[in-house]
């Protein structure tokens, strides 16, 4: 049940990323695209490693890192070393513009943000094919 409508709210975070971008909304459009990579995370967590609530709830202060990290480890197992390197950089890279679009106090341009959805897409699109 979490896990369909945690991909439900990544798909719609997408969407929402990408009408924010077409409307010039740069910094906004970052934050949902990195959140629609966050649920998306949370959902393979739920479904295909069939984590409970309660489970992640542990986590709860360090959730983002704790997520990004674990499928980390399981990219590392089930894919090649080059794959789950792509990730990891890439994830890293998302979430640095999401913390810079949300709470540094710098302009964020067409580049950033069109650099965010191509992570965010490229990510759920990888982990959606492994998972």
């Amino acid at each position: 049940m979490e896990a369909n409508s945690l991909k439900n709210k990544a798909l719609l975070n997408i969407n929402a990323g990408d009408l924010l971008l077409e409307n010039t909304l740069y910094a906004p459009c970052i934050h949902c695209y990195y959140y629609g990579c966050f649920q998306e995370l949370k959902a393979i967590l739920y479904d295909f490693f069939e984590f409970t609530t309660e489970e992640l709830n542990i986590h709860k202060h360090e959730i983002h890192s704790y997520s990004i990290n674990y499928i980390h480890t399981e990219l590392s197992k089930k894919t090649t070393l080059q794959i789950s390197r792509k990730y990891k950089r890439e994830i890293k890279q998302l979430k640095e513009l999401r913390q810079e679009s949300d709470y540094d106090p710098v302009d964020i341009n067409y580049d950033k943000a069109t650099r965010a959805q191509y992570l965010a897409k490229e990510i759920r699109t990888e982990l959606t094919r492994i998972f």
